[in-house]
C-alpha cells in the first residue's frame, strides 16, 4: 500500500468512527451496531476518496488568468483615429463576404496608398507612372486596374495588398 492510500484509509476509519458516534448519540445510527459502523465508515471513505482525488488532480488544473489593468489596450477615441481606417475595417469585412463592396474598398486602398506615397514626395494622382515605379509591382497592378474593384477579393489577397501598402 502506498503512503497516500494508507493515510486516506486511516482518515476514513477515524472519520467513520466520529460519524458513527455523532449519529449514535442522536439516535440516528442505522440498525444494529455493525451496520451503523459499516455505513459510517463507507460514507466517510467515499468523502475522503473524492476529496483525495480532487486534491491529487489540482496540479493539472490551471487557474484562470485574468488580464490586469496594465494589459488592457485602451480604445482610441474616434476623434483621434483616422476615419479611413474605421471605414476600411468595415469595407474589408464586407468585401470578403459580399460582391458589392469591392469598388469602395479599391478606392479606399488607392487613397491610403496615395497618402503613404505622399509622405515620400510622390503624387499618385498627378504622376501615376512614378508612383507605380516606387511601389511593389503586385500592389501597382492592383491599384492600376480599376476592374479589381468590381470582383470579390480573397482574404489572402487583401492581406497581401494591405501589407504592401504598409511597407510604403
Amino acid at each position: 500500500m502506498t503512503k497516500k492510500l494508507a493515510a486516506r484509509t486511516a482518515v476514513s476509519l477515524a472519520l467513520g468512527a466520529i460519524l458513527f458516534l455523532v449519529l449514535w448519540s442522536r439516535d440516528l445510527a442505522p440498525g444494529p451496531w455493525l451496520l451503523g459502523v459499516l455505513f459510517s465508515v463507507l460514507v466517510a471513505g467515499i468523502v475522503v476518496g473524492v476529496a483525495g482525488t480532487l486534491l491529487d488532480h489540482t496540479e493539472l488544473v490551471q487557474e484562470a488568468d485574468w488580464f490586469g489593468a496594465e494589459q488592457v489596450e485602451h480604445k482610441i477615441s474616434r476623434s483621434a483615429s483616422d476615419v479611413r481606417l474605421t471605414r476600411l475595417r468595415y469595407l474589408v469585412r464586407d468585401s470578403v463576404d459580399r460582391d458589392d463592396r469591392g469598388e469602395a474598398l479599391h478606392a479606399l486602398l488607392w487613397e491610403l496608398s496615395a497618402d503613404r506615397l505622399g509622405r515620400h514626395g510622390l503624387d499618385l494622382a498627378a504622376d501615376p507612372a512614378a508612383a507605380y515605379a516606387a511601389m511593389d509591382p503586385a500592389l501597382a497592378r492592383y491599384l492600376a486596374d480599376p476592374d479589381q474593384g468590381r470582383s470579390r477579393i480573397s482574404a489572402r489577397s487583401l492581406t497581401d495588398v494591405v501589407a504592401r501598402i504598409e511597407k510604403l
